[in-house]
């Protein structure tokens, strides 16, 4: 009914079961899109991911292996409650709304930040300018930048380069906080194409910039976009770039009166619960460059469509999915990959339709196995991060040569059952991919408007990396990860950082089970001096290098590996009397 929804339409599909030669028709609707020549006969570029970033909503215990397993291969989640750093929930009137509309709105997937903590001296935006930019215009310079810098970019570098900016972005809740007299900064504060326009500007690059909204398939749709300016050679290097930020209650109920999302407040991905998505924030970023590296991932082929007509405007179209992914591995010249990373909302009627569509791809390609995973049964449905987020999902996975797993998966949804081919896999655990030395995988992303996109990346390696080499590689994945080394030869008993002083007779605090204290300490007088300077936003905050100290203080490691910056330490301003005492705690696990 979906994939052929007028009288018309079912009708061909039922001459062409029939009359099994005209079965190939839609095939031919597919135009192959030659990798290496265009029609002119001139070289196509290939394009490679050369970094990427990550700022996804986390846990404390989220990075307890340092490296991609920590977020879609752990048994964990990251739903919550709506902060009070969003809204009071309780002053909203949910008077008019049903049962399960009010349960569905007090869920959501938040990332641990008010957005008050953004340095505009950095990207040398004036504190007026600065104060009424939106939380997604600031994640889009900081994590924008950390991208490029992964790359090997910086500001003198990218001054007057061809470097292409191209964002996906598909809400605007700042706008109802908007003054009803705006100042001379407030409209370009909310605007999509400042947005935009904003990493471009500040660092004067002068290549393709532009701004897609095609709903939740937008950063996806961007990257498809970058990619084909890059083959016309308009840029050598591109930045895809998707964030979301969840700020006002009137946008976040509308799905949920709706019914879009889900009343357990979860993505249900694959599961017989599947009852609808769960709201997520987060912010992505991919940087693709011409330059073919040593150990590489190539972005071989992409495409976007629309699903034309289906049941109803929001609902899914199977025919029109596979037609998609077929446009893309077409374009990449080659079949379905190992790992599929699929669009997965948790929806019971999308995870059947687009399990059925990956199944016929997968059995009329011959393979032996595709493993379908999706990150949101972790993180949520970021919106317009989840084209981009499942490209780094891949990517990784890819890296790590593993499948991954849907964490929310325990009982396969019937309909899922019924039209799954016995050659596809929605991974319930993480297992190994064959051990060739190219691995593909493909990323989906659909949008509620109909627009779909898909792409298909391969990652070939020189040689097998070293288990800590591995880590490192897959950390470099997320935001303020590092891999640290300690200089210092001495690998002995602990030793207390000299700006912290010993305390006595302060009352321990409540710890978790498989929590104990191994360091702690008070702020001396003259590291309260000191530190009184380290401000930033108006607010004193503990350096970095202090977190690195006492984590090399309290252990015996020669080095740290994944160290993670999840949320500022405010310290008390100096001469009011109040005491810091900083504390480091182990975890069974072994997380400092």
């Amino acid at each position: 009914m979906f994939d052929y929804p007028t009288i018309g339409s079912l009708a061909k599909y039922l001459d062409e079961q029939m009359e099994p030669e005209i079965e190939q028709a839609q095939e031919n609707n597919v135009v192959p899109i030659p990798s290496q020549l265009d029609a002119g006969g001139k070289t196509v570029q290939e394009c490679f991911v050369a970094a990427t970033a990550m700022y996804l909503p986390t846990v404390e215990r989220s990075f307890t292996n340092g490296d991609l397993q920590g977020l879609s291969h752990g048994r964990f989640e990251t739903a919550t409650l709506v902060p009070a750093t969003r809204w009071n929930m309780d002053s909203i009137d949910t008077r008019r709304f049903s049962a399960d509309a009010r349960s569905r709105v007090r869920y959501g997937s938040f990332l641990q930040s008010d957005f008050s903590m953004f340095d505009n001296t950095m990207f040398r935006i004036s504190p007026a300018e600065a104060r009424p930019l939106e939380p997604q215009q600031r994640m889009l310079l900081e994590v924008g930048y950390e991208a490029l810098q992964r790359q090997g970019q910086n500001r003198s570098t990218l001054v007057d380069s061809d470097t292409g900016i191209f964002t996906g972005m598909m809400n605007m809740d700042a706008r109802e906080n908007i003054p009803s007299v705006p100042g001379p900064y407030d409209l370009t504060g909310i605007s999509y194409s400042a947005a935009g326009a904003r990493l471009s500007y500040v660092f004067a690059m002068r290549g393709p910039c532009m701004v897609f909204d095609t709903a939740c398939s937008s950063s996806l749709i961007a990257m498809h976009a970058a990619r084909r300016s890059m083959q016309h050679n308009e840029c050598p290097l591109a930045l895809t770039i998707g964030p979301n930020a969840i700020l006002h209650p009137g946008a976040h109920a509308g799905p949920a009166l709706t019914g879009m999302t889900s009343i357990r407040g979860r993505c249900h991905t694959f599961d017989a619960r599947a009852d609808g998505y769960l709201r997520g924030e987060g912010c992505g970023a991919v940087v693709l460059e011409t330059e073919q590296r040593s150990e590489h991932v190539s972005c071989l082929g992409s495409s976007a469509r629309h699903n034309g007509q289906s049941a109803t405007f929001t609902a899914l179209n199977g025919l029109s999915q596979q037609l998609l992914i077929k446009a893309a591995l077409s374009d990449a010249s080659t079949t379905v990959g190992n790992v599929m990373e699929a669009h997965g909302t948790g929806t019971g009627l999308g995870d059947p339709i687009e399990i059925s569509s990956i199944s016929a791809i997968v059995k009329k390609s011959g393979h032996k196995s595709c493993s379908v995973c999706a990150i949101k049964g972790n993180v949520g449905h970021t919106e317009s991060t989840a084209g981009v987020a499942n490209v780094i999902e891949v990517i990784g996975l890819l890296k790590l040569g593993e499948t991954a797993l849907n964490v929310q998966l325990r009982t396969l949804n019937p309909q899922v059952r019924q039209v799954r081919a016995e050659v596809l896999h929605p991974s319930v655990d993480t297992n190994p991919m064959c051990r060739d030395r190219t691995q593909t995988g493909g990323a989906s992303s659909f949008g509620w408007s109909g627009i779909i996109a898909h792409g298909v990346f391969q990652y070939e390696k020189i040689a097998e990396a070293r288990p800590e080499a591995r880590s490192f590689a897959s950390a470099s994945l997320y935001r303020n990860c590092a891999h640290l080394t300690r200089r210092s030869n001495n690998l002995g008993n602990q030793s207390r950082p000299s700006w912290l002083a010993e305390i006595h007779g302060l009352p321990q605090p409540d710890l978790k089970l498989d929590e104990e204290i191994i360091l702690s300490g008070a702020l001396t007088p003259s590291t309260e001096a000191l530190f009184s300077h380290h401000i930033v936003g108006g607010t004193i905050l503990l350096p970095g290098v202090g977190y690195i100290e006492m984590a090399f203080a309290a252990s015996s490691y020669h080095a740290l590996t994944a160290v993670a910056f999840l949320r500022p330490c405010v310290l008390p301003k100096p001469g009011r009397g109040e005491k810091c005492v900083l504390r480091c705690t182990r975890q069974a696990t072994g997380t400092l």
